[in-house]
């Protein structure tokens, strides 16, 4: 919840051209690209390829999950795309089976 996106569609369309450079501010000031790629369909190779290319084209936001099964391929291409790590967003999911209910 600290990372909230504060902007409509009119806001982030209000003359801008949308582009893997195009970002939106959170709430804690940061900016995120809102344009990423998205890895579900990709797996070995060919996903790491892909989000080198990506990262070659601009594009510094990465969506990917546990259950996409190319977690180590993404993490591979991010550490040799020569680009810091502090300028990748990495987006992922968490599934229900590694979440415990507190009492």
């Amino acid at each position: 919840p600290d990372k909230l996106i504060r902007a409509s569609a009119s806001d982030l369309m209000a003359g801008s051209e949308l582009c893997p450079s195009t970002t939106v501010a959170l709430h804690d000031g940061s900016q995120i690209p809102i344009i990423g790629l998205g890895t579900w369909s990709s797996s070995g190779r060919e996903a790491e390829q892909a989000v080198l290319w990506a990262i070659q084209y601009g594009y510094r936001h990465i969506d990917t999950a546990h259950f996409y099964n190319n977690e180590a391929e993404v993490g591979a291409a991010i550490r040799k795309c020569g680009v810091s790590r502090d300028e990748i967003f990495v987006v992922t999911k968490a599934s229900l089976l590694y979440m415990q209910q507190s009492v």
